[in-house]
């Protein structure tokens, strides 16, 4: 007895060749019977009853696991039918328009590749867990949602700006003329501006080297070339405002502790915080824990915070380190890029089930959405 989804149907006359997908892969089934055949399609979920045999010698399919044997069908059952029209051919998923397949991602999720990345996502996850048992780590969940913070992953309020337009319009000939002599541009020589602060203007150009060497093929490809960053600043100066600012994690321990804090120039205190980079991509990011409230008033005084902010904003941590919170340090992997490095994908959303597009949309789902006003006011929200 086998069930899956119907992939394909060949009729021969008289004699009916169906490809049966399920979680495993792709079976032959094979149907004599015309009654058997009545209602089906494409993707409609059938399991079917029969005897199993070997092909003949001239029909064996070396591409298939189960290449070597099909199923003669006495029973067939159709367990749920499918609509005529599909959206994009299930073989095909990974070439169909990003938006139409996150739409549908119950369907590319039917595609062996995608679903062979999926499988390789879990054991990869279970390894890890395995492994991290049996060294004797514990599995805390952790809130998904928690309180608004002024440092840290900044709230989901903030809008992004989009900039378009070419900039050789800003520019004379004689300039544009002055810029291919000063830089020596020759023809298929491209220049890129890019204006901004500095750490977007870092990441914009980091982002188009990367698409260069990709379209040119200069790529150094079956290789995980790794790097181990540390020594990461504590603070810096906010682009916007001139004031100084945590960098990155404000509860990380700055090397040299209170002495570093009090003697030296904020921007040149290290902190105790580190990356894992595989082929450019962060893997891991982790720090050794700030767990001295003295140290910890002092960082965030340093950064505009007084310690009443602190108590206010983070009054479960800042209390739990009063009750002798030992030393402790951690690092978070990002699983899905793993994931994405191992089974050579490009974009993380071919190694996830459900996920979002770029602009933070579940396509599938038809989030976010609007919600009414009695739902905003049960939930104390008000919307100037």
């Amino acid at each position: 007895m086998l069930s899956g989804w119907i992939d394909t149907i060949r009729d021969h006359g008289g004699v009916v060749f169906i490809d049966l997908r399920d979680h495993y892969g792709t079976t032959q089934i094979v149907i004599n019977d015309e009654v058997l055949l009545k209602g089906i399609g494409r993707e409609h979920v059938i399991s079917v009853e029969g005897v199993l045999q070997e092909r003949a010698s001239d029909t064996v399919n070396p591409k298939l696991a189960t290449g070597e044997v099909e199923l003669k069908v006495d029973r067939l059952n159709i367990l749920s039918k499918a609509v005529p029209q599909l959206p994009f051919d299930i073989g095909d998923s990974t070439n169909t328009r990003e938006d139409v397949r996150l739409k549908y991602r119950f369907l590319d999720l039917r595609n062996p590749t995608v679903h062979q990345n999926i499988i390789t996502r879990s054991e990869i996850t279970r390894f890890l867990r395995n492994k991290m048992e049996e060294l004797g780590f514990l599995e805390i969940q952790t809130p998904i949602l928690t309180s608004s913070s002024p440092e840290g992953a900044r709230d989901y309020l903030v809008p992004s700006r989009k900039h378009q337009g070419p900039i050789v319009k800003f520019l004379s000939p004689e300039k544009q003329q002055e810029l291919i002599l000063l830089l020596g541009l020759k023809e298929n020589d491209t220049l890129f501006f890019i204006c901004d602060v500095q750490k977007l203007v870092d990441k914009l150009a980091g982002q188009i080297r990367t698409e260069l060497g990709r379209r040119l093929d200069i790529i150094e490809k079956g290789c995980f070339e790794m790097c181990f960053v540390t020594d990461f600043p504590m603070f810096g100066i906010n682009d916007d405002t001139g004031a100084v600012e945590f960098t990155h994690n404000p509860f990380s321990m700055p090397q040299g502790e209170m002495h570093a804090l009090e003697e030296m120039n904020p921007l040149d205190i290290k902190a105790y915080q580190y990356d894992i980079v595989c082929n450019g991509v962060e893997l891991s990011s982790g720090a050794v824990r700030n767990h001295l409230p003295d140290i910890m008033i002092k960082a965030f005084e340093i950064a505009g915070y007084s310690k009443e902010v602190i108590e206010n904003k983070f009054s479960a941590l800042f209390n739990a380190f009063h009750y002798g919170a030992p030393p402790h340090a951690g690092m978070a992997p990002g699983l899905d890029r793993i994931v994405m490095l191992l089974t050579e994908q490009e974009n993380i959303r071919e190694v996830v089930a459900f996920p979002m597009n770029s602009n933070a949309q579940d396509l599938l789902l038809g989030a976010p959405g609007t919600v009414t006003e009695l739902q905003l006011r049960e939930a104390h929200i008000k919307v100037r």
